[in-house]
């Protein structure tokens, strides 16, 4: 790059790359301010590297910096673990269990995409509902391995309903929970627990932001990506 473009350029690219959220929102007259220059130099800047504009460079720019952010996520940065084998234990699951899946609510929203993806990827779930748990249990629940709960709280009353009746089976299960908090029920009564970032609450409604949801999501994705890397090495 640098043999390709002049030094006071680099210093703008550099510029909007680290701040390309507030450059996109400011435009390109601003930027050019912050950046001591003017709006004909950022736009021979963006056409010197194959662009149309500085419109089209700084979504660009956006667009390269998100995938290099998700290729360099790091399962430790996103989770809290007890012990670091018990990722190995998930992946392990992955690889040789059939798993049941549940969560209610936006948690439930999670728990479907999760269901969805262990069936793309030819692993045998099954997304229970809490109301006919003790009959999955008592039925084809015998033949699943695993349970994996999502509770944002770790206090959820239905995630807790379907560990006590996985308890009563005569099923040894493998308890796998995604929670919001270090310390909560749920994570207590699990062999495996992942504690996520999130904003903890009793609420039914989540009235404030909170990159829980998100956050499971996108870190299951990694766990997958492990899962992928261990198959392959199989």
């Amino acid at each position: 790059m640098k043999g390709f473009i002049k030094e006071s350029e680099e210093k703008i690219l550099d510029y909007i790359t680290n701040n390309i959220e507030e450059c996109i929102d400011i435009g390109i007259r601003e930027v050019a301010k912050k950046t001591y220059t003017s709006t004909s130099s950022i736009v021979r800047l963006s056409k010197k590297m194959g662009y149309r504009g500085y419109t089209d460079m700084a979504y660009s720019l956006r667009s390269h910096k998100a995938k290099e952010e998700f290729a360099a996520l790091d399962i430790d940065s996103r989770y809290q673990v007890r012990e670091r084998s018990e990722t190995g234990k998930f992946i392990d699951c992955l690889l040789h269990k059939k798993i049941a899946v549940y969560g209610e609510e936006f948690s439930g929203i999670v728990g479907q995409y999760i269901n969805n993806r262990l069936f793309t990827l030819g692993i045998e779930s099954h997304l229970l509902d809490c109301i006919d748990s003790k009959l999955f249990f008592d039925g084809i629940g015998k033949t699943y391995d695993a349970i994996i709960v999502i509770s944002n709280t770790g206090e959820s009353g239905k995630c807790l309903n379907i560990l006590k009746n996985a308890e009563l089976s005569t099923k040894d299960y493998l308890i796998v929970s995604f929670t919001g908090k270090v310390e909560n029920t749920i994570a207590k009564n699990s062999d495996v627990s992942f504690v996520i970032e999130g904003i903890s609450t009793e609420n039914k409604i989540v009235k404030q932001p909170t990159p829980f949801y998100g956050n499971v999501i996108l870190g299951f994705e990694e766990l997958l990506k492990l899962y992928l890397e261990k198959k392959r090495s199989l």
